[in-house]
């Protein structure tokens, strides 16, 4: 698993979602205008709450859209727990040999051709957030979305 460094707004931000939620955020990523909080196997629902209610306090109290994502220690799991809002049909994970003899992870993502330009998001930076969990936690190089 690759190295997770959190800044002190990252801190703040982990802090004010499991305050308000309940459940333990595992990692933390943030954006210009959205911040996504990965949480532990089966703690997705509950952090969301009925109708939405606790992220929606975490939302206004950043002032950001905010994300839940659900861990799993299945690479290709995880992939499709990240992209579940774009709607994910397939994932695959391949690998290949960069020329300094490093392997580098490679997952292809397949979603509903009709959300993948919200999947990429405003010039790439929904993907650049996603790419940096999945390396962060899954040690995952690169995202391709089909």
């Amino acid at each position: 698993m690759g190295e997770i460094r959190l800044c002190l707004k990252d801190l703040q931000s982990i802090s004010l979602f499991e305050k308000f939620t309940g459940v333990r955020a595992r990692d933390c990523i943030e954006g210009e205008d959205k911040v996504m909080f990965l949480v532990d196997v089966g703690f997705a629902r509950i952090a969301i709450g009925k109708k939405g209610s606790n992220v929606g306090k975490v939302r206004n109290t950043l002032n950001k859209n905010v994300e839940v994502i659900e861990y799993s220690p299945d690479t290709v799991q995880f992939l499709k727990n990240l992209f579940y809002n774009y709607g994910v049909t397939r994932v695959e994970i391949s690998e290949k040999t960069g020329e300094d003899g490093s392997k580098k992870k490679i997952g292809n993502v397949w979603v509903d051709p009709r959300d993948k330009g919200r999947a990429i998001g405003k010039a790439g930076s929904n993907i650049d957030l996603l790419r940096k969990l999945a390396l962060r936690n899954h040690e995952v190089n690169t995202i391709i979305v089909k």
